[in-house]
């Protein structure tokens, strides 16, 4: 018994390559749906009052309930001093009908210790990380609870790198380890409830005149 191996023809050819290019908008659509199912079921179920936590294998992070979160962000560093209310409102249901699940947002230092926020008050009263300014964080609080009901997670920086740095002899570092621990603990308190992702970041570089 003889076989023979025919050459495909052209129209064997456009057949393969139509019918590869349905198999691949199937599969990109299946996976879409699926990503999709899973943040709304993940968006759906998650207590935003509660922090997210390490699963207990260690492979992924969880929500209160137990259920894989999915973490989908957006940086936004400069929210709290940068965006009135309403821009802040606007800017988290954006976010939130696009699927983002995170908020990454730094409390101080991004934009300048002393830069005030959109109704002028600062992050700090007298510069001293050991006395935040409550009217500055009333603000945060509003933005925090609005992206809560948004379904959204602030992912919170306590500070960004800039305080740390000691720009010369006439603007020496703002932080102390004694000042630092006073604010984190007041920060740490005033959150504990409100499901924030805490973040250790905000790197910068130290570049400084040499005395």
């Amino acid at each position: 018994m003889r076989f023979s191996i025919q050459q495909p023809t052209i129209e064997d050819s456009q057949m393969i390559r139509q019918h590869t290019a349905i198999t691949e908008r199937f599969r990109y659509a299946a996976t879409l749906a699926a990503t999709c199912l899973l943040m709304a079921t993940a968006q759906a179920a998650d207590d935003l009052t509660q922090p997210i936590r390490v699963s207990p294998g260690g492979h992924f992070l969880a929500q209160p309930d137990g259920q894989p979160f999915f973490w989908l962000g957006d940086t936004a560093w400069a929210l709290f001093q940068r965006s009135t209310r309403e821009e802040a409102d606007r800017y988290l249901e954006d976010r939130a009908a696009k699927g983002f699940t995170v908020i990454q947002a730094v409390a101080l230092g991004f934009v300048g210790i002393d830069t005030p926020n959109r109704y002028g008050e600062r992050t700090l009263l007298n510069n001293d990380p050991a006395t935040p300014n409550p009217r500055y964080f009333d603000h945060v609080d509003w933005i925090v609870s609005r992206a809560a009901q948004y379904g959204l997670r602030i992912a919170l920086l306590p500070n960004w790198g800039v305080p740390y740095l000691r720009v010369d002899a006439e603007h020496p570092s703002i932080m102390t380890p004694a000042n630092a621990r006073m604010y984190g603990r007041w920060l740490g308190a005033r959150y504990r409830d409100k499901g924030v992702i805490w973040v250790l970041g905000g790197d910068s570089t130290p570049l400084w005149r040499q005395d």
